[in-house]
């Protein structure tokens, strides 16, 4: 690992060095380094963090993280921290642009494995403004915003890159059975690149078994070797996990039951009281762990601001109890569906043990590492996410009156597009997806489709469920739906029409040629793998499932 690390530096300093200007701002002190630790589809109630007031339990501790339960009492854990969409794509594209998916024609879906599009050239990523800034930038783990060579990360502001570029579901490997007849669009790629130089897949099909412990690897070789040079760096660990190798529901156990569908090495496998699901996430808690001792080795504790989260809660397929008590799953803009697991932690500066209610969001991190780094956003965006720092650092409060939830990019008042807002304490649903609620057993269900009236809930820190709505008929409904009325109104306002990059009919769609493919030719020499194939020990490797 340290070998692949060392080629990929190498290749990424034969670039032109020369960073563009930015625009510099005060900044009480040095720059921090960046470690942005980020899971996949993991639900708030699956971190075991004790102490918290709201979910963080294991699964009522059936799942172990002393890791991050150490990393939140080192920092603040939130119990308000949305995400920008209710799955993976569009959610990652906020994350590196601090804009809704809506503004930049990713509002609809996840991009497909042999997809045509990503995110837009035109859009600046958080990597790019802070490699401008004189950090060192990498990335391991899922991209999910185009596999195509121009999407990749290392020609979005990463130096080097090393992961599989999109969910762990979309390529065939050795969960599909010994001997697959048929692969499509190609067996699961493990890409390296570094920026100068064109992506290298390392293997197809991934061995999973190995991946999560290679990716710590890595990171903790690039977190050394730049921490020894005292040069800032930015390090996003994208984690594969917990996505499910099958999303399948019918392959969960009997609700409320659990995905044994995951993978993890074998060290982990049968690890947890929740089956495959609850052995990833502690696999996952291992490898943070990991990141968080190889900061410390390198006496960079007290430089280094880390954050970590989700990408969108659990689905309903995964764990049916990784969202509690919230309701909804992945895929939907219910609590459960948009609000995450989030820590952040910077010893010295952020306060150790904290618990904040604030309302904060992924796309907020963006413009919050731009004002603790001396930078300024990108000129001539919209941007949604905001600056934290004052949160974070002296207990402010939250910087959003609103959040606005999309379904997808439906522009309009009687679309699916913005389907909830939520102003203050009180969140009106104008169309709601599949709650799955008397699936996990819950006292409630309510209807998907358009709600005529809205739904309006009071989410109080008692009360967190979406299941005690506000009364349509009664004043606090008018008052506070003409509140939520306006902000929409607003917010539809200042939507731009965007090309959607998921759509064929516009500038997306999917071609079977822009599918990872490390030989054409594969069937020369292992005729009995599917096409694509160069590493056939991967149709093999023991994964746990």
């Amino acid at each position: 690992m340290r070998a692949l690390l060392t080629s990929l530096l190498i290749a990424a300093q034969q670039r032109a060095a020369a960073f563009e200007s930015t625009t510099m701002v005060e900044t009480p002190a040095p720059p921090p380094n960046v470690l942005l630790l980020f899971a996949d589809d993991l639900g708030i109630n699956q971190a075991n963090i004790p102490g918290q007031p709201l979910s963080y339990t294991g699964v009522s501790g059936a799942i172990k993280t002393p890791n991050l339960a150490k990393m939140a009492s080192e920092g603040t854990t939130f119990m308000q921290w949305y995400s920008a969409f209710h799955v993976c794509t569009p959610s990652r594209a906020s994350l590196m642009t601090a804009r809704l998916p809506v503004r930049l024609g990713l509002g609809d879906g996840v991009l497909a494995p042999d997809a045509t599009g990503g995110l837009q050239l035109n859009e600046t990523t958080m990597a790019e403004t802070l490699r401008r800034l004189g950090y060192a930038t990498a990335m391991f783990g899922k991209w999910h915003l185009g596999q195509r060579e121009q999407y990749l990360p290392h020609n979005r502001g990463f130096d080097i890159y090393f992961g599989i570029p999109f969910s762990c579901d979309m390529g065939c490997g050795a969960w599909h059975g010994p001997h697959p007849t048929r692969c499509f669009p190609s067996p699961l790629p493990l890409l390296s690149c570094a920026t100068g130089s064109v992506a290298k897949v390392e293997e197809q099909p991934t061995n999973l078994a190995t991946l999560t412990q290679r990716y710590a690897d890595f990171g903790a070789a690039f977190i050394a070797n730049h921490s020894a040079a005292d040069r800032p760096w930015f390090l996003f660990a994208s984690f594969n996990h917990v996505h499910v190798t099958d999303a399948n529901y019918s392959k969960a156990n009997p609700p409320p039951g659990y995905s044994d569908w995951q993978f993890s090495s074998v060290e982990f496998c049968g690890s947890s009281g929740r089956g495959g699901t609850g052995d990833a996430v502690q696999e996952l808690d291992d490898a943070v762990g990991q990141l968080l001792a190889s900061v410390k080795r390198a006496g960079a504790e007290r430089k280094t601001i880390t954050f970590f989260t989700s990408d969108n809660g659990n689905p309903e397929y995964g764990d049916m109890l990784g969202n509690l008590p919230l309701r909804g799953y992945k895929a939907s803009n219910w609590e459960g569906g948009v609000r995450e697991p989030a820590i952040v932690r910077w010893p010295g500066r952020i306060a150790a043990g904290v618990t904040s209610w604030a309302l904060a969001t992924t796309y907020d991190i963006y413009p919050t590492v731009m004002r603790l780094a001396g930078g300024s956003m990108p000129p001539g965006r919209v941007y949604d996410g905001k600056d934290l720092s004052a949160v974070l650092l002296s207990g402010a409060s939250t910087p959003h009156a609103c959040l606005f939830h999309w379904h997808d990019s439906e522009l309009g008042q009687g679309g699916r597009g913005l389907s909830a807002v939520r102003c203050g304490d009180y969140k009106a649903h104008f169309y709601t997806q599949n709650d799955y609620a008397t699936e996990a057993n819950r006292s409630k269900s309510w209807p998907a489709g358009k709600q005529d009236p809205p739904l309006l809930f009071l989410l109080t820190q008692t009360e967190q469920s979406e299941t005690v709505q506000v009364d349509p008929a009664s004043e606090e409904y008018a008052s506070h739906m003409k509140v939520i009325g306006r902000a929409r109104d607003a917010h539809l306002a200042s939507i731009a029409p965007v090309c959607s990059q998921n759509k064929a009919s516009e500038c997306g769609g999917t071609n079977w040629s822009y599918a990872v493919c490390a030989d054409h030719d594969s069937k020369s020499k292992f005729p009995q793998w599917p096409l694509c194939t160069i590493t056939p020990a991967g149709w093999t490797a023991k994964t746990c499932v």
